[in-house]
């Protein structure tokens, strides 16, 4: 059973599974999700708490034992088992076997980061969320923010003006945890409502923090102003060019073979899942590859090169300024 975070509060009073798996590349939402299995599970009875890190030594039979095994203290534990990779095959046959005949006085909790789509349709993941409710956190995009904010607002009891909710999302894009603190900190600052925009000036540093891909998305909606912010704050952190050229060659090459194949007549849904074109930013390369025209991407890759001779030292202009011709290029 998928279950949504936003959901997951809602669906612990009413329902309850013997397992539950929580991936995700939020780190935020994994913790808070974790965090209401936990609390719910202690008011259920599951007083004891075991822990099994998954690395690559791991040994699967210890997942075996924990479930046989029954407490001095308890009769009910909460299992949790950390996975620093996908299982190999005796985790997958532990995991399944697991899930065919759960203890029901034992809360199995999987955590780690997310498993890529081959692994979700793979036999031994089908079997173990049959009984399992399944919460995958991904982060939250800039358009959903403002959103985002206003919903946690409400939970402190805050109520910020629009502009001030715009604000608060511009400083800490891509940094949910920045986030939480600030409106932690302006509950804690202002009782009167509504919280203005020179309040937010005043009290919320800028926490934004930017990925490669929140650069790709970015240049994909043709937002130019971000792009351009992002590509800032990137050079400022230190990220290296040549990983950023990389990236935005392989992203202009799959964009120019999805236009051709959609200029071919083939769906959008088949294009994108031969290029392997990850679900989440499906829609997002669709808009550039029918935003772009195909004599753009020609220039942007010979930008990509120079920017590339530039790094290695056999082109006079810096690849940084390379870099903000492609943007430009590419989401204006």
């Amino acid at each position: 059973m998928d279950i949504r975070p936003e959901q997951l509060s809602g669906h612990l009073q009413q329902d309850w599974k013997p397992i539950y798996v929580v991936t995700g590349q939020e780190p935020l939402l994994i913790e808070e999700a974790l965090d209401q299995i936990r609390a719910r599970a202690r008011e259920l009875g599951f007083t004891e708490r075991r822990i099994l890190h998954a690395d690559a030594q791991f040994d699967w039979s210890e997942l075996v034992a924990a479930n046989q095994a029954m407490s001095l203290f308890s009769d009910r534990q909460i299992i949790e088992v950390q996975l620093e990779r996908k299982p190999d095959k005796a985790g997958q046959v532990a995991l399944a076997e697991y899930a065919a005949s759960p203890h029901p006085d034992n809360l199995l909790l999987i955590s780690g980061a997310v498993l890529d789509n081959s692994s979700r349709k793979a036999k031994w993941f089908r079997t173990l969320s049959q009984p399992a409710g399944v919460i995958t956190a991904w982060p939250v995009g800039r358009q959903q923010l403002p959103g985002w904010l206003t919903q946690r607002a409400r939970l402190l009891g805050l109520q910020l003006e629009p502009e001030a909710v715009e604000l608060l999302a511009e400083r800490t894009d891509g940094n949910l945890l920045a986030a939480r603190q600030e409106l932690q900190k302006l509950s804690l600052l202002f009782d009167q409502a509504p919280i203005t925009t020179e309040q937010v000036l005043d009290a919320v540093v800028d926490n934004a923090r930017f990925s490669v891909f929140d650069l790709v998305d970015a240049l994909h909606a043709g937002d130019l102003a971000r792009s351009q912010r992002i590509l800032d704050s990137l050079q400022s952190e230190g990220v290296e060019p040549l990983v950023i050229q990389w990236t935005l060659t392989r992203e202009a090459r799959t964009l120019m073979a999805l236009q051709g194949r959609l200029r071919a007549g083939e769906s959008p849904a088949n294009a994108c899942q031969a290029l392997r074109i990850f679900r989440q930013r499906q829609i997002l390369a669709q808009q550039a590859a029918n935003r772009v025209r195909p004599a753009r991407w020609q220039g942007i890759l010979a930008l990509l090169q120079r920017t590339d001779s530039a790094v290695k030292g056999s082109e006079p202009l810096s690849p940084w300024l390379l870099l903000g011709q492609i943007v430009w290029r590419w989401a204006g």
